[in-house]
């Protein structure tokens, strides 16, 4: 991500996705954190969504329980 118009487009990707709790997104760090439900979302579906609709590479770093 090298601006915040990149910011803007993970988050808009993010709020598509019902089970998105909250995000917070930096294309400074280059980083997004995303707290979802599991109930209503699993991650490679997220990573996916993310990767189509801004066609940004994600890695998933970290996931907590």
């Amino acid at each position: 991500m090298t601006c915040t118009g990149c910011e803007h487009s993970v988050n808009y990707a993010l709020s598509s996705l019902e089970g998105v709790l909250e995000s917070s997104v930096s294309y400074e760090s280059g980083k997004a954190i995303v707290l979802y439900d599991k109930t209503k979302l699993n991650s490679d579906l997220l990573l996916h969504t993310i990767e189509k609709e801004t066609g940004y590479k994600v890695i998933k770093i970290e996931t907590q329980e």
